[in-house]
């Protein structure tokens, strides 16, 4: 049985990817497929954890669609229903054959507030300066953590001659009830916060 690295907490995104923004609907409403990449990292509330491991940016994307609404002049409304992969690369200071390779599935409700601007760039030619759209947004995301899986390799296993385990995250497991836990490959997470909220701020 894989048992979790106590607690590994806040996992941030940095999309640096695109969208496909968006198709003109009726009354203003424009809706859209999305296709973005993003980068994703971890931290530790725990000091020892914080200590022991490191964890490397790891690469994963997101796709559905968005629908968007223009509420004033420079204000866009923006809600979507999309699907997440996220990847942590987690590495350890102690033991150097340590690598744990995690994958991350979500559901996501992410809720934007847009501002549009123009950026005037360079000076005038002829009479025609070069304007820019620039956006900025902030908003909750509200995900639902659908399944996780992973692998990982240390030295404890290579002693046994196993160069590295896979695993899948099991949920509602029982503290209480260890015989619960039948699955040799599985990581057990108990009490598992499913439901989770996050807040989103990008400039694009």
């Amino acid at each position: 049985m894989v048992t979790p690295i106590k607690k590994l907490i806040l996992i941030i995104l940095l999309p640096v990817g695109f969208g496909f923004y968006p198709i003109n609907s009726q009354a203003q409403l424009y809706v859209g497929p999305v296709l973005e990449t993003q980068v994703t990292t971890a931290a530790f509330f725990n000091q020892s954890d914080k200590d022991g491991y490191r964890c490397n940016p790891g690469p994963g994307y997101r796709l559905g669609f968005t629908a968007s609404k223009r509420v004033k002049n420079h204000f866009i409304f923006d809600v979507g229903l999309q699907y997440a992969h996220k990847q942590l690369n987690i590495k350890s200071v102690a033991d150097p054959l340590l690598k744990i390779k995690n994958n991350f599935n979500y559901i996501e409700i992410p809720i934007m507030y847009t501002l549009e601007f123009r950026e005037h760039l360079g000076k005038k030619k002829a009479g025609i300066s070069k304007d820019y759209e620039v956006f900025a947004g902030a908003g909750p995301v509200i995900s639902y953590w659908l399944n996780s899986n992973g692998t990982i390799a240390s030295s404890s296993l290579k002693e046994i001659l196993i160069s590295q385990l896979a695993y899948k995250a099991k949920f509602n497991y029982n503290e209480q009830d260890p015989a619960s836990a039948t699955d040799q490959n599985g990581m057990y997470v108990s009490d598992a916060n499913r439901f989770q909220l996050a807040a989103r701020l990008v400039l694009w």
